[in-house]
């Protein structure tokens, strides 16, 4: 399944290692842990694992191209990250001033001190990755029939997965409505849905997976 991504240097995440995959004379050569961010292999653990006691399937394999690839996309069981379609939406989140300030403020916690140019660049890169991981990871989920959206299956189901998993982190909903705005697809023919659509089905996911958080806390409570 790896070798469908191209020959390209690939990261391969699954729950408990991380391992770097290259092109070799004898095909791939794995390595050890790969230098990548380790807030977005946390996120994606994170993400898994809001669902990994609902069934085998919910723990798909993560690979993240490190050139530019054929997108990113669910296959059964495996999702591929692009880094080049990640970039493209980092650059969207900086041009918008709201995102761009909530960006700069989480690297600036982060780091105790203002972040340069290229450190602001990667903490929107990261911001993109999660939720286009969360929208992949959606359609696995769909795939499984693990859950239904009100948005049905298709990819504005797996917008409202991303939203929710985004309200039950409590990460900004501002970053995630803006990234499935600018995604969208407004020319006639499209495979995906309009801007407004995947707005909209990010953000009412987003507020259920917000209630749902709360609710469990006043449970626990």
């Amino acid at each position: 399944m790896l070798l469908r991504c191209g020959r390209s240097r690939q990261i391969l995440f699954t729950h408990a290692e991380l391992f770097v995959f290259e092109p070799g004379e004898e095909g791939y050569v794995v390595h050890d842990r790969a230098d990548i961010p380790p807030e977005l292999v946390h996120a994606i653990r994170r993400n898994v694992s809001t669902f990994a006691a609902v069934a085998d399937c919910c723990a798909p394999t993560t690979v993240l191209t490190a050139d530019e690839g054929p997108g990113s996309q669910y296959v059964p069981g495996t999702i591929l990250l692009d880094s080049g379609e990640i970039w493209a939406s980092a650059y969207h989140l900086l041009d918008h001033v709201p995102s761009r300030k909530i960006i700069f403020a989480a690297e600036l916690r982060r780091r105790g001190r203002p972040p340069t140019s290229r450190e602001l660049d990667w903490g929107a890169w990261r911001a993109a990755a999660i939720r286009i991981h969360g929208h992949e990871f959606g359609h696995h989920l769909l795939d499984a029939s693990v859950l239904s959206t009100p948005y049905g299956d298709g990819e504005a189901g797996a917008d409202w997965v991303a939203g929710f998993l985004d309200g039950w982190f409590a990460r900004s909903e501002t970053i995630g409505a803006r990234l499935f705005y600018k995604i969208g697809c407004n020319e006639k023919k499209c495979s995906h849905p309009p801007s407004i659509v995947r707005r909209n089905a990010y953000e009412d996911g987003w507020s259920s997976g917000a209630l749902a958080r709360i609710q469990t806390v006043r449970k626990a409570a």
